[in-house]
């Protein structure tokens, strides 16, 4: 009995490695008809152009070959945002304002630093900026501040970009010695 059960573990682990080892493969002859195939479907016969406007078979399709039902419009893409204006130099408590730019399709805009703190953009009319107050924090965990401003349009697209505020130390002031005169 004890021989037999030997034999079948022994083809069970056969067979798991002969899967296994097939699982890695990519690129087989199957693949390679497919893709070939699939280019052969798009090109044009020759001799024939399409008219201007018409769409050509290579139009509705993605990367590989396949067709894509959607096509990218102005809506679908992400938001653009560049920050405008910082302080140059923060030190440790200080407040400063970060205002920022983003294309017109922006609805809201977020400031995070990484420590917990989110904070969201106003909209100004007027000069057609975000702005935020965003206070140093007295004690950085880390050497440089970072801070991730996300820019988000109506159709859930958005776009990150970091800023990486100067953080000077704080001098410390020491009033000066009463003379006692």
């Amino acid at each position: 009995m004890n021989g037999r059960m030997m034999v079948v573990v022994g083809a069970a682990w056969i067979a798991a490695l002969v899967v296994i080892a097939g699982c890695g493969k990519s690129g087989g002859d199957g693949e390679r008809s497919t893709v070939a195939s699939a280019n052969a479907a798009t090109e044009q016969p020759s001799g024939t152009v399409p008219a201007p406007g018409e769409p050509t078979k290579t139009e509705g399709l993605a990367a590989g070959g396949v067709e894509s039902g959607a096509r990218a419009t102005g809506d679908s893409l992400p938001p653009d945002v560049m920050i405008t204006a910082v302080d140059s130099l923060a030190t440790p408590g200080q407040a400063i304002e970060i205002t920022a730019k983003g294309s017109s399709d922006v609805v809201s805009m977020s400031l995070w630093d990484g420590l917990g703190q989110r904070q969201a953009f106003r909209y100004d009319q007027g000069t057609q900026e975000w702005r935020v107050l965003y206070r140093v924090p007295l004690k950085l965990h880390t050497e440089r501040l970072a801070l991730a401003v996300t820019a988000k349009n109506g159709s859930n697209g958005w776009r990150r970009v970091w800023l990486f505020p100067q953080v000077g130390e704080v001098v410390p002031t020491h009033p000066e010695p009463d003379s006692g005169k």
